[in-house]
């Protein structure tokens, strides 16, 4: 029987190395290579390395290789001289179109079993996300340690598919000119490459966040004009007015009390459309859907309640800032996470659905590693641990994440 050779323990930054000698073809070449800025955090310094630019993406490698990055990044926008230090000096031509599903900005029910903060100023601690403020002493000093699961990815997912489904049916993007991308920890991003973006300023990339975020849907816009305006809103609709009118159409068909009063509805309110359900209902269904009895029974507050509960539940929870932003440096695919160890992954926007964390592990499932911790989750990623202190036995992948993601020392005594 063949005997397993012994791994010599590494540091972190020695696994970075093993993984780029021995997958440098991983590395993915951004379109139109010479027009980018790249930026690089790397192992042992502090700061970003900017506004280095690369003739092909064989300079790419090598600087890689001879620098060993601990992030690795690239230009949304194409420049006419990507090198300079002064932005203006670079002569921007035009962005792609990024956005960011990432799952740190979303309240997910697992952050409670795995994320934790702290006050810097009086260590008042908590779980789940952090406060804007410590409820103790008032601080904005907060030092938060997250995590990712198989749940906060599916909610990613979730959300990245919904993003992807506005875009195509809705905003009328091809398939073709997009891909996606697993950021490598906690969430996804989605490429538009196409000339009809290229040269969107800020005001207008604006406008596409709003609409998939919902900004500016009320009450007012979605009804008829005049003295006794009533929704005008079509369940068989495309778009936000649909989305809307079927949101509508769910929340009378749960007919939740509890629900209802919740979000706001007065209880006189909520009786009558206990009572009134299956007329409403029947409006609503008909062609064209129509709102007379539940217009009638809301107040235009109870309605503006009941309709951003709808949009709050049906927009998509991006990142604001990366989409506007038309200089905004973005993960290179191929490339590790400095935090986790996992691959920023590149993918074909049908691949979403079927993704899971394993397709980002750079090392083999099967290796294991000895290490001692202090105070981690129950569960990371795919994993379960036996127990949350002392010394462990983990997946070397695991292993990785643990180190490079944690605020307390890991340390990693052997590979077995």
């Amino acid at each position: 029987m063949k005997q397993r050779v012994k791994r010599k323990v590494k540091s972190y930054e020695e696994f970075f190395k093993e993984y780029y000698l021995r997958n440098l073809n991983e590395i993915e070449e951004p379109t139109r290579i010479k027009e980018r800025e790249f930026g690089f955090v790397l192992f042992n310094k502090e700061g970003m390395l900017r506004h280095v630019a690369f003739n092909n993406i064989n300079e790419l490698k090598r600087f890689i290789i001879r620098n060993l990055p601990k992030h690795v990044y690239y230009s949304s926008a194409y420049y006419e001289n990507p090198a300079a230090k002064n932005m203006e000096e670079k002569v921007w031509k035009g962005a792609d179109l990024i956005f960011d599903i990432d799952v740190d900005h979303i309240d997910t029910p697992c952050k409670k079993e795995h994320d934790t903060w702290r006050c810097c100023e009086c260590g008042t601690t908590g779980k789940g996300m952090p406060p804007e403020v410590c409820p103790n002493c008032g601080s904005k000093k907060i030092e938060h340690e997250a995590w990712v699961c198989e749940t906060c990815i599916e909610i990613a997912k979730e959300e990245t598919l919904k993003l992807i489904e506005i875009l195509t049916d809705e905003l009328g993007f091809s398939d073709k000119d997009m891909y996606a991308v697993f950021s490598g920890h906690r969430g996804f991003h989605i490429h538009v490459e196409s000339k009809k973006i290229l040269n969107l300023d800020q005001d207008t990339r604006r406008e596409i966040v709003d609409y998939i975020l919902g900004i500016g849907l009320d009450y007012k816009i979605l009804c008829t004009s005049g003295k006794y305006s009533m929704l005008d809103i079509d369940i068989r609709e495309s778009g936000w007015r649909g989305r809307i009118a079927r949101g509508l159409y769910e929340i009378i068909l749960m007919a939740d009390r509890e629900f209802f009063a919740k979000i706001g509805l007065k209880k006189k309110e909520i009786n009558k459309i206990i009572e009134n359900k299956e007329r409403i209902l029947k409006e609503i269904e008909g062609e064209p859907s129509f709102w007379f009895t539940l217009t009638n029974i809301l107040s235009k507050g109870s309605m503006d309640l009941l309709i951003q509960h709808v949009i709050d539940k049906y927009k998509c929870n991006i990142d604001e800032r990366v989409t506007i932003d038309i200089k905004r440096l973005i993960r290179l695919p191929g490339s590790l996470h400095g935090k986790t160890g996992f691959k920023v992954l590149k993918m074909d926007i049908d691949e979403v659905e079927v993704f899971d964390l394993t397709k980002a592990f750079t090392f083999n499932e099967s290796e294991e590693v000895i290490l001692e911790v202090e105070k981690i989750p129950k569960k990371v990623a795919n994993f379960t641990f036996n127990k949350t202190e002392g010394k462990i036995r983990v997946p070397l992948p695991i292993a990785l994440y643990l180190i490079g993601n944690s605020i307390r020392p890991v340390k990693l005594i052997k590979i077995v």
